[in-house]
């Protein structure tokens, strides 16, 4: 069967755009079964040779998903890309849209040495990001008669609309205009290499710019968006976090995009060692694993394990001595989520901050503690540092794909302090975004400013829901299985002073009959269970969404999928691996009964065999 021409192509869009699925317009997607971006592309392709200009929302949906998170890839942004392939007549792998102009040329230099031929990308502040970074790019207007084999040629294009894509010139690596990247030589450019850049350190094109375009392709007319006052936004992200910084906090397209901004700011001040959990969330881990492998000796991670019962600050001090021993890094970040993930924990911040005070007074660095606020983004814990140490420099980072924009878009935003330490990390980092074109679109502003009043009540509802269900499963499991099941959950002290978190691990009791095998599927069994009822619960990395559902899923597997076998060992228990539970801001009473019934399940079948 024939792939669709680009004009029959064009003409099946107004069906396509008619009928998109509601689901397609959200943040995160069913992790079943899902197809990966290639895959997911043939199957469009096959719908519409069949079906041309007369496809449906069912038949949309039995595409199913390409990815879980849209910071990876949404079906709505696949489907544009689909388009840019048959328009060039390659393969999506090689077609990748970014909320960014520079980025594209970010992800082609970490392939090798780039030469960008025609229009500038990066001033000369911009270049000296792109050196911190250990990459190599130069600029010329014109692509040289005489090629060096070993490096890439780049034609990057600033004239061009994304709704109507220029024609490619041979000779060329790949083609770069308005945040689209065309690779036409992947013996060069990889594209494996190419998604992990742009799923760690960037996103494809926003749902809603991804429509607009689309429209415009179909021959309609989009409607331009005008930027909304973003100052009464930025003033309650910084009340939220306690932060008196004079410059206001700086939002990305994505929480990674955020971070990822962060270590290259840091990178141009100097070098860098950063500790963080060794189960921390995925994505940061392998982001900073990727800076570490980018910037060579300047920058090097360390990580401390707080899996079970550790104490979170003797870990970190365990850490911290190894860092004092061989750590080169002028500035030594500690990078911590509180509550942590996924084990939930919140440190005792005197105790904390005493150890990095003593540390910092042995070893005369500069120490910053970067907390990751996404699962507490109104916990006030700049304040809280500063109430114990005012000299100390605390920043945050948050993913505001959850809870701050009621699940409506991904965005994120670094959070600086009151110190002098601080001003200047906050200036590098308006520096960097600008050089990386980081910074969230007008869609997602937009987005924030209208959904992020009332967040703090959002919080502690989820957080009640949470524990009045976790009281259910604990009780549920107990009736099941004798056993006193605890969970990895805020106390209610923590939740008192503002870490209300949507969000419980939990490791089930093995049934006594259990072997290995078993007690290895058992966590993923109970959430194939919960999933069932597709109106409650979402198979889904998330929290603290405003859509009455509830999402399940397995860390290690999921949010956990960068990190090390060993250090996933060590937060099973008795074989079994965390099972995580997120909570919304409303929900049906049924969950609970959905979660009784579940349990009952899981351990009646479990009698017999796993």
């Amino acid at each position: 069967m024939s792939s669709p021409t680009v004009e029959e192509f064009k003409s099946a869009l107004p069906s396509i755009l008619k009928n998109i699925p509601s689901d397609w317009y959200g943040t995160t997607f069913a992790n079943l079964a899902l197809k990966s971006r290639q895959p997911w592309s043939d199957s469009l392709l096959t719908l519409l040779s069949v079906k041309k200009d007369s496809i449906t929302t069912s038949d949309l949906d039995s595409l199913g998903n390409a990815e879980d998170y849209w910071r990876v890839s949404s079906n709505i942004s696949c489907l544009l890309e689909t388009y840019y392939a048959v328009f060039y007549d390659i393969k999506i792998d090689n077609i990748f849209t970014w909320t960014s102009d520079s980025m594209p040329v970010i992800a082609s230099a970490r392939c090798g040495e780039v030469v960008l031929v025609g229009d500038v990308c990066f001033d000369e502040e911009g270049l000296k990001v792109v050196d911190s970074l250990n990459l190599k790019v130069t600029q010329t207007k014109t692509l040289p008669s005489q090629k060096d084999d070993n490096k890439i040629y780049v034609n990057f294009i600033s004239s061009s609309t994304p709704s109507t894509p220029p024609a490619i010139i041979a000779g060329y690596d790949a083609t770069v205009f308005s945040g689209v990247l065309v690779i036409q030589n992947a013996e060069k450019i990889s594209p494996s290499q190419v998604l992990v850049t742009r799923k760690r350190m960037s996103c494809p094109f926003t749902t809603p710019l991804c429509a607009s375009i689309l429209k415009e392709i179909s021959g309609e007319k989009s409607e331009p968006v005008e930027s909304k006052d973003p100052t009464q936004f930025k003033n309650h992200l910084q009340s939220m976090s306690g932060s008196t910084c004079e410059v206001l906090p700086i939002s990305f397209g994505a929480g990674l995009p955020a971070l990822s901004s962060m270590w290259a700011a840091m990178l141009t001040l100097g070098t860098v060692d950063v500790l963080m959990a060794s189960t921390a969330y995925g994505g940061s881990s392998q982001l900073t694993d990727i800076m570490m492998e980018q910037a060579g000796g300047a920058f090097k991670k360390y990580t401390f394990g707080i899996q079970g019962e550790k104490d979170f600050v003797e870990a970190v001090g365990e850490t911290l001595e190894v860092v004092k021993n061989e750590g080169k890094g002028e500035y030594v970040v500690i990078m911590t989520e509180i509550p942590t993930n996924p084990d939930m924990k919140v440190p005792d911040l005197q105790n904390f901050i005493n150890l990095l005070n003593t540390f910092k007074s042995a070893t005369s660095k500069n120490v910053i503690l970067l907390v990751d606020t996404t699962f507490a983004p109104a916990s006030n814990v700049i304040e809280k540092v500063k109430s114990i140490d005012d000299t100390f420099t605390c920043m945050a980072f948050v993913s505001m794909s959850k809870s701050v924009s009621r699940g409506l878009t991904c965005a994120g935003a670094i959070v600086g302090s009151h110190t002098p330490l601080s001003t200047s990390i906050m200036s590098s980092v308006t520096t960097v975004s600008t050089a990386l074109d980081s910074r969230a679109t007008v869609y997602q502003m937009n987005t924030l400013i209208e959904n992020h009043t009332g967040v703090e009540d959002r919080n502690k509802n989820a957080y009640n829901l949470a524990k009045d269900v976790g009281e259910v499963l604990v009780a549920e499991v107990k009736k099941a299985t004798g056993e006193d099941m605890p969970l990895a959950f805020v106390t209610p002290q923590n939740a008192a002073s503002g870490f209300t978190t949507s969000t419980f691990s939990f490791n089930l009791p093995p049934p006594s009959n259990a072997t290995d095998e078993d007690k290895a599927a058992l966590a993923q069994k109970f959430v194939d269970i919960l999933q069932l009822d597709k109106d409650l619960f979402k198979p889904c990395v998330s929290f603290g969404q405003d859509n009455f559902k509830c999402y399940a899923t397995v860390p290690a597997t999921s949010t956990q999928g960068a990190i090390k076998e060993e250090d996933k060992k060590k937060q099973a228990k008795g074989g079994v691996q965390l099972t995580r539970l997120s909570f919304p801001v409303s929900m049906d009473e049924r969950v609970k009964e959905v979660v009784k019934a579940a349990v009952a399940s899981l351990y009646t079948v479990a009698s017999g065999a796993v």
